[in-house]
């Protein structure tokens, strides 16, 4: 098995290592897919460049580090880069990284309370706004000192406290289309590189701060991909942020979204067969974010009220909406011939955009018919992307759910990731009393 068995015993993860050793067709773990350049390359020199890295990549502990060198002394970014990563990627046991990232926690130690659960990503932006986060945690004494062309040098590094002080003292830059631009397009890669405690303070920012309100969706699809719907501020989305139509379908969206998030998904389905979507109202062209998670919630119940020539139309035009990529994939999965390889092509095709997630490949393989022939080879492409990424969590909950012989050694398994992540993420409170 290549490793693979090495590698999660190094992450602690023996529950899942023992079942992948015992696993009686070790073949199937054998990556019979073409190797992926992206996977091993070096960090790149630009910052931006290794922001996109981690797209395809996740958490990962190579590159996480000159991230961090690229933020320097803004106490605050790191903290949330320290979060996303504690809470989100597999470090090894007693890798120094770690400890690194709690030295950024613990240099606010308040921003994450002890009450904060473990393992979770986001911060609670109903409750802080990122503006009063920066006024409390990123002030530094050289910022309110520096000229306005030293503060304009840092604007260009995308330091939120610089283009605070510079709204502080009355200067257009921060509202200028430019900079606006440039803060949404940072986002946008951050969101996309699994980070989304430090893109959603980017996106708040500029939502609540700057008035650029168009961004308001993004922050919520941000927190929705992180599966933390009850961090979004309670008034995210306004009237006059949309046309009235467009403003009733993205309302609904966030309603259906955020209880799926939840782990609601059954009550989001009937709430909107409750509202008729799908059903007896018309939906017109601004609908679509709403027939995306009606084709969703249908797929997931073994209903189908979309053709999936809709949802596939819907997903080209988009191709960088994480969530339209998913549905698409869970709406083939579902409705393909067991003979078809369409969803592992789609399959293969989102983990080499957007890295790998938990419910992607847990949705597309519950929705499958148990003959789909592509489920197997799917195995295939696990094995590869475990071998290169093995700080995932999830490529080893999905390995999981191959090999364990039952569910009580699943449930195990499963419990044994969330362990290590909540107690990766724990740990700063130890380091902050001592």
């Amino acid at each position: 098995m290549s490793g693979l068995v090495e590698r999660a015993a190094e992450r602690g993860l023996g529950q899942i290592a023992a079942a992948v050793e015992r696993y009686p067709e070790p073949a199937i773990f054998e990556p019979e897919v073409p190797p992926d350049a992206r996977l091993g390359a070096a960090p790149s020199d630009d910052p931006l460049e290794r922001i996109g890295q981690l797209a395809r990549r996740g958490l990962d502990p190579a590159v996480i580090p000159s991230v961090l060198s690229w933020l320097g002394a803004r106490r605050l970014e790191r903290a949330l880069v320290a979060w996303d990563v504690l809470s989100g990627s597999l470090l090894p046991l007693g890798d120094p990284l770690v400890g690194e990232l709690n030295a950024c926690l613990g240099a606010l130690p308040d921003l994450f309370p002890a009450r904060s659960a473990p393992g979770r990503p986001g911060i609670d932006l109903h409750r802080t706004s990122a503006a009063q986060l920066i006024a409390r945690y990123a002030k530094r004494a050289e910022l309110e000192q520096a000229s306005t062309v030293e503060l304009l040098v840092a604007v260009h590094d995308f330091d939120l406290a610089a283009i605070a002080e510079l709204q502080r003292r009355g200067d257009p830059l921060p509202r200028r289309p430019g900079t606006i631009a440039s803060l949404r397009a940072l986002a946008a890669a951050l969101h996309l590189a699994h980070l989304p405690t430090l893109a959603s303070l980017y996106l708040d920012f500029l939502v609540r701060a700057l008035g650029e309100r168009a961004a308001a969706l993004e922050l919520c699809e941000t927190l929705f991909d992180a599966g933390a719907p009850e961090r979004i501020p309670g008034d995210a989305i306004r009237k006059g942020d949309l046309p009235e139509r467009e403003l009733r379908d993205a309302a609904e969206y966030l309603v259906y979204r955020s209880w799926h998030a939840l782990g609601e998904g059954e009550k989001a389905r009937a709430l909107m067969v409750e509202n008729g979507i799908g059903g007896p109202r018309e939906l017109g062209p601004d609908d679509a974010r709403v027939r995306l998670v009606r084709a969703h919630l249908d797929a997931l119940a073994g209903q189908r009220a979309l053709p999936v020539a809709w949802v596939a139309r819907s997903a080209v035009k988009a191709p960088l909406w994480r969530y339209a990529q998913r549905v698409r994939l869970v709406v083939t999965a579902a409705a393909a011939p067991p003979a078809s390889p369409r969803p592992l092509e789609l399959l293969h095709g989102y983990v080499s955009a957007f890295g790998s997630d938990r419910a992607v490949w847990s949705e597309s393989l519950q929705v499958a018919p148990q003959a789909a022939g592509w489920r197997k080879r799917s195995v295939h492409l696990l094995g590869r992307e475990a071998r290169a990424l093995p700080h995932e969590p999830s490529l080893w909950l999905t390995l999981a759910q191959v090999a364990c012989s039952d569910r009580a050694a699943l449930d195990r398994a499963r419990a044994e990731v969330d362990e290590r992540l909540r107690a990766q993420s724990a740990r700063r409170h130890l380091q902050s009393i001592s």
